[in-house]
């Protein structure tokens, strides 16, 4: 038989006439080194269709344009000026590859609202991006950029900024712009300084700026309202950055810097916090009015120079764990921290007098009714949010309690992610009329449940950071399934009812042990976009 022409480099006919009839072209993975001149010519007639016969199968009259474009994990080194030809694109993933080139002329392409260059050789912002006024999404992960141009701040409609993994020094101001930023990367830079308009982007929850060389933080920060994350870990900070005001904040990591101590805690951190980690820094003492984090339920000050702790820790009403390793403590006698977190609160407790007991327990007392309000908040906040988030809490199961709350919020997110799951937690099925993004991504999980199968309305399921082999073949009842994450597993094939996912759209399958991948089984998957890691 004679083999299927190739309608340019390693592009085979039968693919560019799919694209012709879908809008949406993937030639991951492929070797290439330029992205074939038949791409940005879709719909030129060829010579032997100048007769266009109606018995055609390739009818081009009723082709569309083409408006997905996946060319990643190739040896591209360019994107040339005939991508302005490519005007109604709205996705172009060209992530690792060996990018050092990007034409001006991408800024034509008015309608995209998805741009993924990480993983490349980038050393600047490419000039086209800065007129991309309606992108939505930026991934410049993983290059060699050093400034971000003022100009950052035309580009109003970005939900997403991922910078990650560069050479960054600093930012512009220009980013307080950007107020309909939701997610802001900045992990592993060489950033000095934040913009004071940081403070501006008001709908981000969350914010990671992990190794980078930050000596301080804006005192703007404290203005971000909805903030409820802050990770600061790996930084150069000397001192406790004052965060008072951020009444949503939950979770605050300053691990891995030189901090000598936490002051006065009621003049820098809100009384909302539930989990902080300073562990690795230089503290000496913990103040007395550690006493105002009355949320606190997680406090890690591993490796420091501690050597007491202030009696008033022990009547923190919430407090579940204290990690006290690597610390010179002389107050507290061995057996004593052996007794673990309750016992070493007891002993603190036994330090007090009867008067300073009543004094700050009648101040808990008042503070129980304002953990009972905050509840009620917390559920209604759930409702607001439509996520339960229980992350990184070491559950080997998920309480009934937790789950019928959730199921009464109507949630349609839930979170499970680093805990010590071994499989899909029972009474989940709860949650099945309105659960459609499920995170169960760096547990124990080996085997999973096909009772996930009863999860019918999923269209993100995350299970990245497990011990899976395979997957049940109940998954193929996940009909409306689009992301499917199987990152960093154990996988040493794609199971089979992967390929019947008919609605799925983005598949990572990183970090496996899969050498390749079923051509055939492919196909069947008509809607699928990008495909991540597969050799």
């Amino acid at each position: 038989m004679e083999r299927q022409r190739q309608g340019g480099s390693g592009v085979g006919d039968k693919l560019l006439a799919n694209a012709r009839k879908s809008g949406q072209l993937n030639i991951s993975a492929r070797g290439l080194e330029a992205i074939p001149q038949a791409v940005f010519h879709l719909h030129e007639i060829p010579p032997e269709q100048t007769s266009l016969s109606f018995d055609s199968e390739d009818k081009w009259w009723e082709s569309t344009d083409l408006q997905r474009l996946i060319v990643a994990s190739n040896e591209i080194r360019e994107i040339p000026d005939d991508v302005e030809l490519l005007g109604a694109l709205t996705l172009l993933d060209a992530h690792n590859n060996q990018l050092e080139r990007v034409s001006d002329k991408l800024g034509a392409l008015q309608e995209l609202k998805a741009l993924n260059f990480a993983h490349n050789k980038l050393r600047a912002i490419p000039d086209g991006v800065y007129a991309l006024r309606h992108l939505k999404s930026l991934r410049l992960t993983g290059n060699q950029i050093q400034d971000v141009d003022e100009r950052i701040g035309a580009l109003t409609d970005l939900e997403e900024l991922d910078l990650a993994e560069n050479q960054l020094r600093s930012l512009p101001e220009s980013l307080g712009r950007l107020a309909q930023l939701r997610r802001l990367a900045l992990n592993k830079n060489n950033l000095q300084t934040l913009p004071q308009s940081i403070a501006q982007l008001s709908l981000i929850t969350e914010l990671e700026i992990i190794h980078n060389s930050l000596t301080a933080v804006p005192l703007s920060l404290e203005n971000m309202a909805s903030l409820t994350r802050l990770d600061l870990r790996y930084n150069k900070l000397t001192a406790l950055p004052r965060l008072c005001n951020l009444k949503a904040l939950r979770e605050l990591s300053l691990g891995f810097n030189s901090i000598t101590t936490l002051g006065d805690i009621r003049a820098t951190l809100p009384s909302g916090l539930c989990i902080l980690d300073v562990r690795d820094n230089k503290l000496r003492d913990l103040s007395p009015s550690i006493v105002h984090l009355q949320a606190l339920e997680r406090l890690d000050v591993t490796n420091n120079d501690l050597a007491t702790l202030p009696p008033e820790l022990g009547v923190l009403p919430k407090l579940k764990s204290i990690v006290l390793d690597g610390n010179p403590m002389r107050s507290l006698r061995r057996d004593i921290i052996a007794r673990g977190t309750q016992g070493i609160l007891k002993y603190l407790r036994s330090r007090m007098t009867e008067e300073q007991l009543a004094e700050l327990t009648s101040g808990s007392v008042q503070s129980e009714a304002s953990a009972q309000r905050q509840e009620a908040v917390a559920k209604a906040e759930m409702k607001a949010s439509a996520t339960l988030d229980l992350s990184e809490q070491k559950l080997q199961l998920v309480p009934s309690k937790q789950l019928e709350a959730a199921q009464g919020a109507g949630i349609s997110k839930l979170v499970l992610r680093k805990n010590l799951l071994q499989n899909l937690p029972a009474g989940t099925d709860c949650l099945a009329s309105t659960l459609t993004e499920l995170d169960l991504g760096f547990n124990k999980i080996d085997t999973l449940s096909p009772s996930i199968a009863l999860l019918g309305n999923l269209t993100v399921l995350d299970l990245q950071g497990n011990q899976l082999t395979s997957l049940p073949s109940e998954l193929i009842s996940l009909a409306s399934l689009r992301d499917l994450i199987l990152s960093f597993n154990r996988f040493r094939q794609l199971p089979e009812c992967v390929y019947d996912l008919l609605a799925l759209e983005n598949l990572v399958v990183n970090d496996n042990a899969i050498d390749t991948l079923d051509p055939h089984g492919l196909t069947r998957m008509p809607m699928l976009a990008c495909l991540d890691g597969a050799a």
